[in-house]
């Protein structure tokens, strides 16, 4: 992860991190901070990365994050799992919220697995 400054020069704020920064990318209100997608063992999570102390957390993790976008207060996440297909969740300061309902009806009639790491 690097940043082009108004002059032109290259900071690589990520030369420790281990994981490939998928795009793309989006800024956080505060301009501080940034969000992406990275895998972490065979998932592919929402994470922050936090210029100044040059720290990455996930912020969402599950099976996969196909895509977002970063609003003001919240970050709306495209995610699925081997437990159900794509699904739109909001991700705020209250939590995480599931904004659809699209195959539930569908799903309903179907029972699941349980699924374990090895």
């Amino acid at each position: 992860l690097a940043v082009l400054d108004q002059q032109g020069r290259w900071a690589v704020f990520s030369a420790d991190w281990d994981r490939e920064v998928a795009a793309p990318l989006a800024w956080a209100a505060d301009d501080q901070s940034v969000f992406f997608a990275a895998e972490d063992r065979g998932r592919r999570h929402l994470w922050q990365f936090a210029l100044g102390e040059r720290l990455a957390e996930p912020i969402f993790e599950g099976g996969h994050v196909g895509s977002f976008s970063a609003g003001t207060h919240a970050v709306v996440i495209n995610h699925d799992s081997v437990q159900f297909p794509p699904r739109l969740s909001v991700l705020s300061e209250d939590g995480l919220r599931r904004i659809e309902s699209f195959n539930d009806a569908r799903l309903a009639a179907h029972r699941f697995g349980r699924h374990e790491e090895v």
